[in-house]
C-alpha cells in the first residue's frame, strides 16, 4: 500500500525481486490519496519475454475502479460500510494465494531457480563483487524472518 506516485515503482521492484527467485506471479497493491477516504486496487504483472539480453521484462498494471463509478470493483470508500465489507471480502479472498506464495518462498533455497537480474536503482557493481549471485541470495533468504503469518481457521 502506498500513495499512487510511489506505488508503481514499488510494484515493479517486487515483481523483479520475485522474478529473480523464479516466481512469476502477479502482485496486488492498494493505493490511496491522503485527502480522500478511498483505496484503489492495483494489480501488476510481468510480460513473458526473453531476458537473455539483460533487458528487464515489461511491467503491466491494471488499476481498478474509477472515481466516476464509486460502486465499481477495485475502488473502496472507507466511509461506506458496504465498501469496507467489499474490501474485507477481497482481502480474505486472496488469503489462499498469499499462503501459496509463502509456501513457494519457504521451499528449500538451494532448489530455487535463480535468475540473475539487476533491477535495483541503487545497485553498485563494485560493492557487490564478492561471492556468487546465488550464494548471496541464499544467505540473504536464510536471514529473512517470516514476513507474515496467516492464522489457521
Amino acid at each position: 500500500m502506498s500513495q499512487r506516485d510511489d506505488l508503481f515503482g514499488l510494484l515493479a521492484s517486487v515483481l523483479y525481486q520475485r522474478y529473480s527467485f523464479g516466481l512469476k506471479v502477479p502482485v496486488v497493491g492498494l493505493t490511496y490519496n491522503p485527502v480522500h477516504p478511498t483505496l484503489q486496487l492495483v494489480i501488476a504483472w510481468l510480460e513473458e519475454c526473453d531476458t537473455s539480453d539483460g533487458r528487464l521484462p515489461p511491467v503491466h498494471v491494471a488499476v481498478g475502479g474509477s472515481s466516476n463509478h464509486p460502486a465499481s470493483l477495485g475502488l473502496f470508500n472507507l466511509c461506506d460500510p458496504i465498501s469496507i465489507l467489499r474490501l474485507s471480502a477481497f482481502l480474505l479472498s486472496i488469503r489462499d494465494q498469499a499462503e501459496h506464495l509463502r509456501g513457494l518462498v519457504l521451499r528449500t533455497p538451494d532448489s530455487m531457480p535463480l535468475v540473475p537480474l539487476i533491477w535495483q536503482s541503487d545497485f553498485n557493481q563494485e560493492e557487490d563483487s564478492g561471492g556468487s549471485f546465488q550464494s548471496k541470495i541464499i544467505t540473504w533468504l536464510r536471514g529473512v524472518p517470516e514476513t507474515f503469518h496467516v492464522p489457521a481457521d
